[in-house]
């Protein structure tokens, strides 16, 4: 079987998985044995072609093998939503007719309204566009392709004419600026930054495209009690409950904090933050942004709103303005796609899947102007102890410390404890009440705490289903993964915990690991959304560091995933560790 998988990898052929089985053989004896033996491989590029084939074990009738169906029929769920292609601006007349597109066009109401019914109306003009000069590009690479091959071989067998030879020239021409445009279309879909300045490469772009879609099809799913469906109504209802209820807030818990020190920003950032935008910082935010990126609903990279900056520039300007005048962002303009990412292959629960948020571009570039404000003042108020989204702070610095910290208590026989802790989708559970409280203590102007309470709030949402949307539902909690505000507001929040671990520390409530020749005393580091505790083996040190996280989850509204926190002891023996460890349960 070695030998047989060696040949599969040097080959390059391609074995998808099973979709409904795991095994096809079984020797149907007293004590069973259960295999794979039977299959399809086909190469990359049978697959190139065959994208969405897939592989189903059929019911085995008088044989101990299962037959095995290759199912080549495309499963439709549906029109795909519009995707900006960024082939189409390197056509030498898309500059000159996107101007005079967006110039004919007048709409009535909000900045941001009338912005994202520019872009609406513009989607249906290019899409007639880019079918009168693109066509089937496809297509026309065959014919180019197969034209040149014709006159290559007429050469070999009879010589070229001048006008054979001119005509061959201007097919290779062609073909080269097909070949390019398709790069760009694969390269735009695969995503891969690295590639940008490499060899094109279109096939493996291709491949990974391919590759992605089959690992992120979903085909079935669990629902209620571990019943497993392949309706598509139901597995669309399952996914739009999971997720109503996920940003549904708990408005119940009744908190208050007090006594924390907050380490406010100052007065003079705070009105910093609150300033009118600036028509460069607006730039900057969007010629920051990735041209690659997925589009959110509206369907427009950002490579288009760069490539037309100076038309589009003066409705943007209006739009930041209104948003610093009246603090409103339409809800057009907050539409959010939900991208389901598998966290592990064959993922057929919703939970087995991480939710990513596409936001639409005019947001992006909003938040993305807030985002980079935000990051010149987080430095001045989020504890030491965290490491990761302050400016001129690196992440590195706290894994090293971290290093020295479990070296030194190991190398001078002392006993501690390091517990991690995992939050259970940590952005998704932020109560939006807790993070304004936070950005209040913290120093944060109204006007400022108004703008980031619009962009919470205003957000609605599809789900990406099979790369088509799915349901319409609002939320009253949560950060989305793909913001560019949520890191930065996360770490504000989970910066809470910090200090309430600080405060317990001074109050000798609980006790850390003492590092260096001054003993410097360290309970904690932060990286991110993960934290990491260093503790005094002690049953009382861990069950009142258990009563600070139950505390911070309950006013947060965050969960500890007890399931992957992990707990290792320093020169500590095996059944210590097991008994604090059950101090440490939360919830």
């Amino acid at each position: 079987m070695l030998d047989f998988n060696n040949f599969i990898r040097e080959t390059n052929l391609c074995d998808p998985a099973l979709q409904n089985a795991e095994f096809t053989w079984s020797n149907n004896r007293e004590i069973v044995i259960w295999c794979r033996l039977d299959r399809f491989l086909f190469s990359t590029g049978w697959e190139d072609v065959f994208s969405d084939a897939r592989q189903l074990a059929l019911t085995r009738v008088t044989s101990d093998h299962c037959p095995v169906l290759l199912d080549t029929n495309i499963v439709k769920w549906g029109p795909a939503p519009f995707r900006f292609e960024n082939m189409w601006l390197e056509h030498p007349s898309f500059k000159e007719n996107f101007k005079i597109w967006w110039e004919e066009e007048s709409f009535q109401g909000w900045e941001g309204f009338k912005f994202m019914r520019k872009l609406r109306s513009l989607k249906q003009k290019i899409k007639v566009w880019s079918k009168e000069v693109f066509g089937e590009v496809g297509s026309e690479k065959k014919e180019v392709e197969i034209l040149i091959k014709q006159l290559d071989t007429t050469e070999i067998r009879q010589g070229l004419n001048d006008n054979e030879r001119s005509q061959r020239e201007a097919a290779r021409v062609r073909l080269d600026q097909i070949v390019f445009l398709d790069e760009i279309r694969w390269r735009q879909r695969a995503k891969f930054d690295w590639a940008k300045v490499g060899d094109s490469n279109t096939s493996f772009f291709h491949r990974v495209v391919n590759g992605r879609r089959k690992r992120s099809f979903i085909q079935k799913l669990e629902v209620g009690s571990g019943l497993v469906v392949e309706d598509e109504s139901l597995i669309e209802k399952e996914i739009i409950n999971f997720y109503e209820k996920l940003y549904s807030s708990n408005e119940e818990v009744v908190w208050g904090l007090e006594g924390l020190n907050w380490s406010q920003i100052s007065v003079e950032k705070a009105l910093w933050l609150e300033r009118p935008f600036e028509e460069e910082e607006v730039k900057n935010a969007v010629f920051d942004c990735g041209k690659d990126k997925s589009p959110g609903p509206d369907g427009f990279s950002l490579a288009a709103l760069q490539r037309n900056w100076e038309v589009v520039k003066g409705e943007i300007l209006r739009v930041m303005a209104e948003f610093y005048t009246n603090g409103v962002v339409n809800k057009v303009t907050n539409e959010t796609y939900i991208c389901l990412i598998p966290k592990k292959s064959n993922s057929i629960k919703v939970a087995d899947f991480r939710p990513i948020s596409l936001t639409t571009s005019l947001y992006k570039i909003v938040a993305k102007v807030l985002a980079g404000r935000l990051n010149e003042v987080l430095e001045d108020t989020i504890s030491y102890a965290q490491g990761a989204f302050v400016k001129n702070r690196q992440i590195l610095d706290a894994v090293l410390v971290a290093n020295e910290l479990v070296d030194e208590v190991r190398l001078k026989k002392k006993r501690g404890l390091v517990f991690k802790i995992d939050f259970e989708k940590a952005y998704d559970h932020v109560e939006w009440k807790f993070l304004d409280f936070v950005l209040e203590k913290k120093g944060f102007g109204s006007r400022w705490r108004i703008w980031i309470n619009e962009c919470l709030r205003t957000a609605n949402f599809s789900v990406l289903i099979n790369g088509r949307p799915r349901g319409k539902f609002g939320a009253t909690r949560g950060l989305r993964q793909g913001d560019p505000l949520s890191p930065f507001l996360f770490i504000l929040v989970v910066d809470v915990l910090s200090r309430l671990t600080e405060k317990a520390k001074e109050c000798g409530i609980i006790e850390g690991l003492a590092v260096g020749r001054e003993n410097i005393e360290i309970t904690h580091l932060q990286f991110a959304d993960d934290t990491i505790f260093f503790l005094k083996d002690d049953e009382q040190n861990c069950a009142n560091l258990n009563l600070i996280l139950e505390t911070f989850c309950c006013i947060s509204g965050m969960n500890i995933n007890n399931a992957k926190c992990s707990l290792v002891g320093i020169n500590a023996d095996t059944s210590s560790v097991e008994r604090l460890a059950k101090c440490l349960v939360v919830g």
